[in-house]
């Protein structure tokens, strides 16, 4: 199952017959923000969205590139509409937050004694999701793993069609194929160009 700051513990963990992702395989989420978040959720129930998840996790763990990750890794889909609806406002939540904390920490009141604070509670607004393939690029470059789904499942009916054979199939294989030609279809996440003399 994917990670979910709902669900999630820092490491893998059982959800019924199910594996759960841990939080810790997540990229730029350190052990400290993943403790505070699993002792809040303990003490507090679970969070209801994003504002009630920055508000209750912010401290010196929490920072914007974590967040942007725990985002990307779909760890957060539980508590939105979607991941471009989180992406386009964390920044500024965060930001909202951060000036309050600074206020009360400095004991700014007002003239009837409360401390000044501005209310960064807002509803998200609807906005169109990304598209699969981008959505997918994020699990990968959060997680090292397609989570969701994999950037070739769109092709799976032209890929039994056209004879294709998965690498895992290779070692299945009989003698008869020694020396023949198989084909693969592969996905090119990255490439580097070299320039020779000629």
């Amino acid at each position: 199952l994917p990670p979910d700051i709902n669900e999630s513990y820092a490491g893998f963990s059982m959800s019924g017959d199910n594996i759960r992702y841990g939080l810790l395989a997540i990229k730029n989420v350190g052990a400290g923000l993943i403790d505070k978040i699993v002792e809040e959720r303990n003490l507090n129930g679970k969070f209801s969205g994003l504002y009630d998840f920055c508000k209750r996790v912010y401290g010196k763990e929490m920072n914007k590139k974590a967040i942007e990750f725990l985002i990307k890794s779909g760890s957060l889909d539980s508590i939105a509409d979607s991941r471009r609806q989180l992406m386009d406002n964390y920044t500024e939540i965060l930001d909202g937050i951060s000036i309050d904390s600074k206020r009360t920490e400095s004991g700014q009141i007002d003239l009837f004694g409360n401390i000044e604070t501005e209310s960064y509670v807002k509803k998200l607004e609807d906005v169109p999701e990304y598209d699969l393939s981008y959505l997918l690029d994020m699990e990968y470059e959060a997680t090292g793993f397609y989570i969701s789904s994999h950037p070739l499942d769109k092709y799976e009916d032209k890929i039994k069609s056209n004879g294709y054979i998965k690498i895992s199939e290779l070692k299945k294989l009989d003698e008869s194929f020694d020396g023949k030609t198989v084909k693969l279809i592969c996905l090119i996440r990255n490439m580097k160009t070299h320039i020779t003399k000629k």
